[in-house]
């Protein structure tokens, strides 16, 4: 099976790639599986590792070293080919995307999965302290000592998992999110409302299950701290849905207070520029007027180069660029000046 994708994908990738760029299914190729997956498997890989090795150090196993760690390369592997297939995919999205679109798109699914870890994390450390607190209520917990070392290396694997990944990328799309088109994007209003919607339900879910455990409880005059013992699930996953769906609704209510009156949002524009070798000052001095990253094209014909504009006029340029009548904008700048067409 390897070897035939190894065979069929290169091939398929070389003769359709092409003529499929810029179609949706090739974008959900890219992002849903190619760079959501090679994170995943990336992610999960460390985590793997990292589990195995705080369990050994804890105390969590009895296994010799030799034994333990025999996971150890298995986990390597999946590590490599993860970063493999996210690294190369990116770069195929940078490559086929205003970049500004591709980054952000990357950045959200990042820091979903970065969510779902500290989540994870979260509902675990409730559901542990309640254990701890009530282990004389279940036999099965106190016949079991040292039992939370186990618990405590999920954890703490959970956590350094997922919170470098989440707030690296988070913190990228709040300090983007000055920009109009930041907050208008399809992938943030995505990531927070869905953050939103999963918090509910989750509340729901585990609201429910706590209060048949407390009303079974009340009938068969039987409330005790087992009650706390068998909804320490349901309490971990109210405790996650407080912590992270208020935090999320905060940052939704905050794009909102920071959105212009309806109608003022001018629309996103797509902005390429074609510059020499010498126009990087010029592209970062657009940029900076723009208040967004754009793709850069580097001529190959020698001896164009560079514009030179003032700030009055790139603020001129970057209102002829806003008033242009179509979503994407080619600006063509040389040592004899700048030219801004709209192209489809």
């Amino acid at each position: 099976m390897a070897l035939g994708g190894a065979i069929l994908w290169p091939w398929h990738w070389a003769h359709s790639g092409g003529r499929q760029r810029g179609q949706p299914l090739r974008h959900f190729y890219l992002y849903a599986f190619a760079l959501l997956g090679g994170a995943a498997v990336a992610i999960a890989a460390a985590a793997t590792a990292l589990y195995g090795t705080l369990a050994w150090a804890l105390g969590a196993t009895a296994e010799a070293a030799g034994l333990h760690f025999r996971f150890l390369p298995g986990a390597v592997s999946a590590l490599l080919v993860g970063v493999t297939l996210w690294a190369y995919h990116w770069l195929v999205a940078q490559r086929e995307q205003e970049e500004a679109a591709a980054r952000r798109t990357y950045d959200y699914l990042l820091t979903a999965q970065g969510l779902g870890a500290l989540v994870a994390a979260t509902l675990l450390l409730v559901a542990t302290l309640v254990a701890l607190a009530t282990e004389d209520a279940r036999g099965t917990v106190a016949s079991r000592p040292g039992w939370w070392r186990d618990d405590l290396a999920l954890l703490l694997t959970l956590a350094l998992v997922g919170v470098p990944v989440w707030w690296y990328h988070w913190w990228r799309r709040q300090r983007a999110a000055a920009s109009p088109q930041e907050r208008a994007s399809l992938a943030r209003r995505l990531f927070l409302y869905g953050s939103l919607a999963l918090a509910v339900f989750a509340s729901l879910g585990g609201l429910s299950h706590l209060l048949y455990l407390l009303v079974n409880a009340l009938l068969e005059a039987d409330l005790s701290a087992r009650v706390a013992y068998d909804g320490r699930w349901s309490l971990g996953v109210l405790a996650a849905a407080a912590c992270w769906g208020p935090y999320h609704w905060l940052a939704l209510l905050e794009d909102r207070r920071r959105a212009p009156e309806e109608g003022e949002l001018p629309p996103a524009k797509l902005v390429t520029v074609l510059v020499g070798e010498d126009g990087g000052a010029f592209v970062e001095a657009l940029e900076a007027h723009l208040g967004q990253r754009v793709r850069v094209l580097r001529r190959a014909d020698p001896g164009v180069g560079a514009p030179s504009v003032s700030p009055e006029g790139l603020q001129s340029l970057a209102g002829l660029i806003a008033a242009a009548s179509g979503r994407r904008v080619l600006v063509v700048a040389d040592a004899q000046g700048v030219q801004v067409y709209s192209y489809r």
